[in-house]
């Protein structure tokens, strides 16, 4: 990566040499005064970031072990002048602790610590809760009309699996290009190839062999410990999307391919009226050869299996009220499964804290209220209950991470401050998780998974 930062500041001062003598009597984009040096093109960039501070709270019933916790922490985003087309974007982060209970601290009942609050740090390294910095955006952008190209250390939040989910202190970071090109109004291609990532809840960067699996690997179909960290020998993941987009239509399809994991295509079409908003999604995956050649506690994706996800959505506005409901079903032989390091997907049942990931022959329903006054913009509400049927908590063949059904309930309350305080933003999320056959449930298992309440307070200033 050192490389890579000689070679941008090499190109911006090339590039920059060679506007110091230009005519600007009929200024344009790329042409700058006489007097335009290096340290003028730097200084006269763009700076944004914002201040975070998080506090979170995960309330278990019955005796099981409470934790809590307040992170606060800052980003800076510098953003250079456009010079024929080209721009220099770079964005560091930091997180430190405030205060909190024992994240570490194992419940007896359970055998288990925090899960929800340590990631608003390392889960990665439990004990680190100051030296939390990481150089998260480095990249070059070239624009032309309605089209761009970046490479480096790239934000990517525009698509249904691999996005940014900027929902703890650190989101998801990528490293690779991406690009979206304008064919028309209408017509829109987005490709990406991505080989690096800093998964949300970390401070370093990893290649993709090193990445996946990071987290929980769960369990094989036959119900033993899977193990796929490091024997996957993954090196990028390709996708390519192209995408109409009319007044009240829109349509897209989107083609994955996971490096010696799986092949994924992803369809999806909305059509919406001034007081309807109809979506259907349809997703289908198989996993590649490479994964025959592995031993079955370290694949990923089991081999000759294929999974089908279907999602639907309507919803219905009036005024300043929003109803909508969604469902999402897996079917077919296999399970649908994308690596936590980089994201999660984008079904129109998927919640916060609530996903597909892992399932197959599973169903997700969900039904909610959404409230935006016109006379009151800086005020949002929104209400969701999502209700999950799985095919058995033991069912390890569609069910990767051993889940239960369970019943979830999303309160938020979002509010940005207009007039002196127009930066400041304050969201309230609430969470309760249920199981649904509460009675047959052991401490372990309940523990920071289901059968509990959450309190997220998130405050953001904008700037």
């Amino acid at each position: 990566m050192k490389g890579f930062v000689v070679a941008v500041i090499t190109i911006f001062i090339s590039v920059s040499a060679l506007g110091n003598n230009k005519d600007t009597t009929n200024q344009t984009p790329g042409f700058y005064k006489d007097t335009f040096n290096l340290a003028q093109h730097f200084s006269k960039g763009h700076v944004k970031g914002h201040v975070r501070n998080f506090f979170m709270n995960t309330i278990n019933e019955g005796s099981l072990r409470d934790y809590w916790t307040n992170a606060i922490g800052m980003s800076l985003h510098y953003e250079s002048l456009p010079f024929y087309g080209f721009m220099f974007e770079m964005k560091g982060i930091f997180t430190f602790q405030t205060i909190s209970s024992d994240l570490n601290y194992i419940d007896p009942l359970s055998g288990k610590s925090s899960k929800w609050e340590i990631e608003l740090y390392d889960i990665l390294d439990r004990n680190n809760k100051t030296d939390l910095d990481r150089l998260e955006e480095l990249f070059i952008h070239y624009q032309w009309k309605n089209s761009f190209v970046r490479y480096g250390r790239i934000p990517i939040d525009k698509t249904p699996l691999v996005n940014a989910r900027d929902g703890r202190m650190k989101p998801f970071a990528f490293e690779g290009a991406y690009s979206e090109i304008g064919i028309s109004k209408k017509w829109k291609i987005k490709s990406m190839i991505i080989h690096g990532v800093s998964p949300r809840s970390t401070v370093e960067w990893f290649q993709f062999h090193e990445a996946i699996g990071l987290n929980n690997n769960g369990f094989t179909p036959m119900g033993e410990k899977a193990e796929y960290h490091e024997h996957l020998d993954s090196r990028f993941l390709f996708g390519q999307e192209i995408k109409f987009q009319d007044k009240n239509f829109s349509a897209s399809f989107w083609e994955f391919y996971f490096d010696k994991l799986f092949n994924l295509n992803w369809g999806q079409m909305e059509v919406k009226s001034k007081h309807f908003k109809l979506g259907i999604i349809g997703v289908n995956q198989f996993g590649l050869k490479e994964q025959k050649e592995l031993e079955i506690v370290n694949q990923y994706y089991t081999p000759g299996t294929r999974a089908h996800v279907a999602s639907e959505l309507i919803e219905f506005k009036n005024g300043d009220w929003k109803y909508k409901a969604a469902r999402s079903d897996v079917f077919g032989n296999g399970k649908f499964l994308f690596p936590r390091e980089l994201g999660r997907e984008r079904l129109y049942t998927s919640i916060t804290r609530s996903w597909m990931d892992g399932f197959g022959k599973s169903s997700m329903t969900n039904f909610g209220i959404n409230y935006k006054p016109k006379k009151k913009k800086e005020l949002e509400l929104d209400l969701v209950t999502s209700f999950v049927k799985t095919p058995g908590q033991t069912n390890y063949a569609f069910n990767k991470y051993g889940t239960r059904d369970y019943i979830q309930t999303n309160f938020e309350i979002d509010y940005n401050f207009e007039g002196r305080l127009k930066g400041l933003e304050l969201d309230l999320l609430y969470i309760y998780v249920k199981d649904v056959h509460a009675k047959t449930i052991t401490y372990e298992e309940a523990a920071n998974k289901t059968n509990f309440h959450q309190i997220n307070l998130i405050m953001n200033i904008n700037f």
